[in-house]
Parts: structure tokens; C-alpha cells; sequence
């Protein structure tokens, strides 16, 4: 049986194949047909094959849905020339596209511009397993307006698969209709030049993309990355990255202007590396956030990061990880630190420089380690776990005259100061949580008067623990201190609001056991009743001579004084002066010293003896120190060998030479007299 086919028929058969025809991808089976050609119209296809345009330079143009400049399928391409790319007005198009297995090579410098038009895709896209090399600089640009959707956007680079490496610079900016700059979601990425992402444009607000959009993969960077975003981004960051790793091993600079917008944001399974030294952050739009870690993320950088932001400088969201930074200058944003309620998180920082306070939502956990005498500034109420200073870490807490924090101090080496920023002797730090000693240091300014006019700057914690050697006060007396006799308790320094149970012993001290000043001594003192730390006076020692000075029996009184030089030093203070005793009185009026100091007294000339008469040789003793708690220390007499038990300090009589020639003739008598009596008896 024949069948015929009407017109009709035919016609819709026709319009089938013809449909079909359009709708199917077309077949083409070799390399372009040439090579040499400088501008191409129309797409230039691999097609699967090996070629090699030998143009230099190398135009192409494209414009509608799908267009593509320059596509890789499963061959290898390789591109002599300078190459520009320039899609006018492009759908989902693509300057670039190596889908394939294939490798591409491009000798020279790469140019792709995107002036107009819709785009869902990107100026360059790695998405085969291939290998694509760079060997000249890459520049990609778009100017699409604002975009209004999803498919409206378009990356600048876009690495799906495979190796991509760009051996020279790769600039990427966009004037608008961009949703990322560099995006890497798998394979590996190298740069060996300069990285700069400049991004002026307004990003699509439904999707958190970003200049630098890491999440897969590996990307590397040699020299120097630079990331600018303007305000019109709004909220996109900078940086991000996700399950990816990216290494920036040159100077890294990141500045977002966006309000809110986050510099850095480092997600679940990121690991970023800046090895260099002296890397910048900066947020400058109100309420910008400097480094973001949430999750795992973690971030390290070389020595000398500086973060300028208007939020916070490191923000911390689900944070469960740690970071150690070294000489870090963070001074711009009002929150140094901030952490909400499901973070975990830990900073470590080595020296540098930060001001602000630091914010922990309840239900959180933030731990500050600050080390090698890393300065930070409290400008605010602030919130954290723990605290530990170590190695000369200072908290400067005398910005606020009453400073609020909660949260466990520790300090292990390092210096709390109530007085480096302001030297009023009225700064408070009210710590709601439990001061640890482990050495360290303690710095106050205070006014010495009585306890009743004294007035200090006062730590206030809820508990004391002891866990090694006591923190060292270091009281600055204040200009107004005119020291005397304290009265009550004393001058409060450390306040203990849980009470003496929670006030535990050998928490605090003075340098040298005591404070010397203006002739009175401090001492503090725990006090048992409140458990509160006091600067207490205490009694100041007296040095006596006593040093009797009497004629012989009989004997008229004399004048003449003698006068003693009293040389006294000790730990603080010292005092030198003179004491006279006048002969026939002795005991020469007290002088006040301090307690633990060291007197020398030399005795002076004595007065001239009355005719026929002489000194006996009198000899005292002296203390070494005067003892603490003691009243008085007396220079007594005591004897020389030539002098009786009963003439010490007294006249004695000068023999003459008569006296001497009746002497003798006596005792010649004497001893005939017994001659005689010896013979009578015999």
C-alpha cells in the first residue's frame, strides 16, 4: 500500500524538521576555518580538535542567548595572540568557556568586556577537568546596570572544575549586574601575579556573593590582592570563603563600604591564610563588621593585620573555632570582640593594639588570651568568659570612670591599670566574676591622706581565688596626698562584693611588704571582716639615746654637751640628724624613723674634763633594723675594760706626781710594818 502525502501534510513535516533542525545543537567537525583570522563574528569552537589561532592581535565579538566568544569542548586550544572578547549585548553568555576535558593555553594578555545586557554566566568559565594556562595578563570587565534578578548577574571568573592557572595579574571589575569577582566553587585556582577585584556595583540583594566567592576548592594567590566594594553593595563582603581554602600569600588589602557589610566572612569548613605581614581590613560603612568567622572558619594573617571598622572588629556567629594573631591594630570599631549565643570561640592576641570593648551574648563562650604586652583599651561595658593577660598584657580600665565587666579575669604575668588613661583617683572596674592571681600587676592612683579623706581607684570583683604568686599593687600617689595616720578600716583598694568567703588570701601585695610615703608606712591589709583590701598605716618606730653623762662623787657639775650624728636608711626613706645630750642630764629626746631601716650613731666630742680629771671609755650597743611593730630602740652604755662596774659614763681622777710619791712611801711602809710583825711572832 502507497500513501500519499497532502500539501498540508508536507508542510507540517516540513515545519517539524525544520523545528527540529533549529532546536538542536549544531554539529560542526573541525576547527574554525581560519585560524589566522583576527576578528570572529561568531563563536570559535574547538569542536574537539586540536587548534592553534595564530592571530596576534585576536578580536572576537558575540551578542544574543547562549553566546559564547571562545569555546573549548573536549580539544586543546591554544591562542597566540592578544585576545579581546567582547560581548555587546549577550544572554547567559559566556567570553570564555572551557567545558571540556581538554587543556587550553593563551600566550599573550586576555581582555573580556561585557558593556550591556543581561547575563547569567561569566566572562571567563572553567567547567572541565582540563587544564587552562594564562600566560599574560587577564582583565574582565562588566558594566550591565543594576540587577534586577538572579539572571541579571554574572561572575567575573567562575571555576567549577579543573585547574585554571593565571601566571601574570588577574583584574576583574564590574560597574554593575555582577553577583561575584573571582568564584571559585571547585578545582584548583593560581594566581601568580596581582589579584584586584574593584566592585562598584549594586549586587543582587537575594544572594550573598561577593568579589572573592570561595566555596570549593583551592585558590592561591603570589602577589599583592586587592578587594574594593562601594557602598551599593550594600551587605555583600569582600571575602568569602566556604568548605574551600584560600591562600593569599602577598599583601592583602579588603575595604567593603556597604552598610553592614562584612570585610572578611569565613564559613562553615573556610580556611583562609594571609602569611604576609602588615594585611588591612576595612569596613567603612556604618555598622561594618571587620573579620566574620562562623562555624569551623578560620582565619590566620602575618604580623601587623590592621582592621578599621565601624562595627566590630571580629564577629563571631555559631563560632566554634580559635584564632591567633599577632601585633594586631584594631582601634576604629566600638566592639572589638563580638560573639552571640551559640558561639564558642577563642582569640589569641600576641601584642597589638585594640580598643573597644567586647560583647558576649548569654549563652555564649568567648575566651580573650592576650599576650606580650598586648594593649587593650575598654572603652565600654564588656562581656567575655575569661580573660587572661600573660607576658605584660595591659587592660587599660580608667577610660570610664566606672567600668562594667562580666566575666572571669585572670591575670598571669600581665598589668591591669586603672590609671594609664586617666590619673583621677576615682576609676572603678566593677568585674561581676572572679579576679585569679598568677603575679602580674595591679595599678592605682590613690590620695594618702586619712582613711576618712582618702579616696582611690578601686578594683571590684565578685570573688578573689589565689592561683599562683599575688598580684603586685602599684599605688601612684595622687598629687593631693598629704600621708597620714589612716583611721576605721583604712583606704579601700580592692572591693570584694561576695564577702569574706569569697575573698581567698595571698591575692594581692605590695612590692616591698609596704608603701613608704611622706613618713608614714602602709601595709595592706585583708581585711577578715569584709574580705575587702586596705592600705593601712602603721606605727612608726622611735630611735633613743640614752646616754647618761655623770661627774665623779662629790664632784661640782659641769657644762658641756655631747652631741651623737644619727645616720638611718631603709627600704624607702632615710634620715640624718644630730641629737645633743647635755652632761649631768643624758637622755637625749626620741627621734621617729621608719621601721625596717638601719641607724649608724657616732658619738661626738665630749665636753673638756674638769682639771685633775678624765673620761672613762664608755661603749654602747646599737639595732641593726628596727624591727616592724616596734615602739622605740635605745643606744645604751655599756662598759670598756678600763673602766669599774660603777663608773661608766663618769669623771675619773687624773693621778699627780705627789700623789704617786705618797702612795709609794705608804705601801714601802706598809710592807716594813709587816716585816716587823712577821719577826715578832717567830
Amino acid at each position: 500500500m502507497s500513501r500519499s502525502v497532502t500539501p498540508l501534510g508536507k508542510a507540517a513535516l516540513h515545519g517539524s524538521l525544520l523545528a527540529g533542525l533549529f532546536a538542536a545543537p549544531q554539529i560542526a567537525l573541525a576547527c574554525p576555518a581560519n585560524l589566522s583570522a583576527s576578528t570572529y563574528t561568531t563563536q570559535a569552537s574547538d569542536n574537539g580538535l586540536t587548534c592553534v589561532y595564530t592571530a596576534d592581535p585576536m578580536a572576537v565579538t558575540v551578542n544574543g542567548w547562549l553566546a559564547t566568544g571562545l569555546v573549548q569542548i573536549t580539544g586543546n586550544t591554544t591562542v597566540n595572540g592578544v585576545l579581546t572578547v567582547t560581548d555587546t549585548n549577550g544572554d547567559n553568555s559566556r567570553g570564555i568557556l572551557l567545558s571540556g576535558a581538554g587543556n587550553g593555553a593563551f600566550l599573550k594578555d586576555v581582555t573580556i568586556n561585557k558593556p550591556s545586557g543581561a547575563n547569567n554566566a561569566a566572562g571567563i568559565e572553567k567547567a572541565g577537568s582540563g587544564v587552562v594556562t594564562f600566560q599574560g595578563n587577564v582583565t574582565v570587565s562588566s558594566n550591565t546596570g543594576a540587577p534586577s534578578a538572579r539572571i541579571n548577574t554574572r561572575d567575573g571568573v567562575r571555576n567549577n572544575a579543573g585547574t585554571a592557572n593565571y601566571q601574570k595579574d588577574l583584574s576583574i571589575t564590574s560597574q554593575g549586574g555582577t553577583r561575584s569577582g573571582l568564584y571559585v566553587g571547585a578545582g584548583t585556582v593560581t594566581v601568580g601575579g596581582n589579584l584586584t577585584l574593584d566592585f562598584q556595583s549594586t549586587y543582587y540583594a537575594g544572594y550573598s556573593y561577593a568579589p572573592l566567592w570561595s566555596q570549593g576548592g583551592t585558590t592561591t594567590v603570589t602577589g599583592t590582592t586587592t578587594v574594593n566594594t562601594a557602598a551599593a553593595s550594600g551587605l555583600t563582603p569582600g571575602v568569602v570563603v566556604t568548605n574551600s581554602q584560600v591562600t593569599l600569600n602577598g599583601a592583602t588589602s579588603v575595604t567593603v563600604a556597604g552598610t553592614g557589610a562584612a570585610a572578611v566572612d569565613i564559613r562553615i569548613g573556610g580556611v583562609a591564610g594571609w602569611p604576609l605581614a602588615g594585611n588591612t581590613i576595612t569596613a567603612s560603612g556604618a555598622a561594618g563588621i571587620g573579620l566574620q568567622l562562623r562555624s569551623n572558619g578560620s582565619f590566620s594573617a602575618g604580623s601587623g593585620l590592621v582592621v578599621n571598622a565601624q562595627g566590630s572588629s571580629f564577629n563571631y556567629l555559631s563560632a566554634s573555632g580559635s584564632t591567633s594573631l599577632d601585633a594586631v591594630t584594631a582601634t576604629t570599631a566600638p566592639v572589638v570582640w563580638n560573639a552571640d549565643a551559640t558561639s564558642t570561640a577563642t582569640y589569641t592576641g600576641n601584642e597589638g593594639h585594640y580598643k573597644g570593648s567586647s560583647q558576649l551574648a548569654s549563652g555564649g563562650q568567648l575566651t580573650l588570651n592576650l599576650n606580650r604586652a598586648a594593649l587593650w583599651e575598654a572603652t565600654a561595658a564588656s562581656s567575655f568568659t575569661v580573660l587572661n593577660l600573660q607576658s605584660d598584657a595591659l587592660l587599660d580600665a580608667s577610660l570610664l570612670p566606672s567600668l562594667a565587666a562580666t566575666g572571669n579575669l585572670s591575670n598571669a604575668g600581665g598589668i591591669v591599670s586603672l590609671a594609664r588613661s586617666d590619673a583621677s583617683p576615682n576609676n572603678t572596674l566593677a568585674l561581676a566574676g572572679t579576679y585569679t592571681a598568677n603575679g602580674g600587676s595591679l595599678v592605682l592612683n590613690t590620695v594618702l591622706n586619712d582613711g576618712s579623706t582618702s579616696v582611690s581607684d578601686v578594683l571590684q570583683v565578685n570573688a578573689t581565688a589565689a592561683g599562683g604568686s599575688p598580684t603586685l599593687l602599684s599605688v601612684l600617689p595622687d598629687a593631693a596626698s598629704a600621708p597620714a595616720f589612716t583611721t576605721g578600716k583604712g583606704i579601700l583598694v580592692v572591693r570584694v562584693t561576695g564577702g569574706a568567703a569569697s575573698s581567698a588570701a595571698s591575692v594581692f601585695a605590695l612590692p616591698d611588704g609596704f608603701l613608704d610615703a611622706g613618713g608614714i608606712r602602709y601595709e595592706l591589709v585583708r581585711d577578715a571582716d569584709d574580705g575587702n583590701w586596705y592600705l593601712r598605716s602603721v606605727a612608726a618606730a622611735q630611735l633613743t639615746v640614752n646616754k647618761v653623762v655623770t661627774g665623779p662623787a662629790g664632784a661640782a657639775p659641769f657644762a658641756g654637751e655631747i652631741p651623737f650624728t644619727v645616720s638611718c636608711t631603709g627600704p624607702a626613706t632615710s634620715f640624718s640628724g644630730s641629737l645633743v645630750v647635755a652632761a649631768n642630764q643624758g637622755s637625749a629626746a626620741p627621734i621617729t624613723i621608719q621601721q625596717g631601716s638601719a641607724c649608724t650613731v657616732a658619738e661626738g666630742a665630749l665636753p673638756t674634763a674638769p682639771a685633775g680629771y678624765r673620761w672613762a671609755e664608755p661603749s654602747y650597743t646599737q639595732p641593726a633594723a628596727i624591727a616592724a611593730g616596734a615602739n622605740t630602740a635605745t643606744i645604751t652604755n655599756t662598759l670598756v675594760s678600763n673602766a669599774t662596774p660603777t663608773d661608766a659614763g663618769t669623771l675619773k681622777q687624773v693621778p699627780t706626781l705627789g700623789t704617786w710619791a705618797v702612795s709609794a712611801l705608804s705601801l714601802t711602809m706598809a710592807l716594813l710594818g709587816l716585816g716587823r710583825m712577821r719577826r715578832r711572832t717567830t
